[in-house]
């Protein structure tokens, strides 16, 4: 990955939206799915998803799901600072960069297109759906739709379970 799409302790930014957007892209090109986490007046954390541990609420014997817990354990993150000049916001910064995981990613773009952080529901295409719906469309000819519009099923920005939940 290029040197210039990876956070470092001390970038600033405008507003929050800003870094926040950023280490999302370098999510997306790195393989990971994040989440914000922690928030106080001047700090907040972005976080991987797989960050802490689960701790089961019933015994093993009782599950009735067997699909486990994401969460690893991970420490990869980054605390943004707000700074202030009196009251207006100055700038946003990293103050933590840690990108250090305990699992492996998936940089494939067919599988991160899945993580929640990285769905993109392109507000014209989902209105074309809407309409589609209404009409009683099948959902193959719906799909069949989108996938004219966007050049490829890999490259539709959501998947059929998404366009079904609408």
């Amino acid at each position: 990955m290029p040197p210039h799409m990876v956070p470092t302790k001390g970038m600033a930014f405008p507003t929050y939206d800003d870094p926040y957007n950023f280490y999302k892209t370098y999510a997306y090109h790195a393989g990971f799915d994040i989440k914000k986490s922690r928030t106080h007046k001047s700090i907040h954390e972005v976080c991987c998803t797989r960050e802490g541990k689960h701790v089961s609420k019933v015994a093993d014997c009782d599950r009735q799901r067997r699909r486990p817990s994401k969460k690893m354990g991970c420490k990869a993150y980054v605390k943004l600072r707000h700074n202030h000049d009196g009251v207006v916001l100055s700038s946003v910064q990293y103050d933590v960069v840690e990108l250090q995981h305990n699992h492996p990613l998936t940089p494939s773009p067919s599988a991160v297109k899945h993580m929640r952080a990285h769905k993109n529901h392109d507000d014209t295409a989902m209105k074309i759906v809407d309409t589609m719906q209404e009409s009683h469309v099948p959902q193959s000819c719906i799909m069949g739709v989108l996938y004219d519009l966007h050049g490829g099923l890999d490259k539709i920005p959501f998947t059929t379970r998404d366009v079904e939940n609408r």
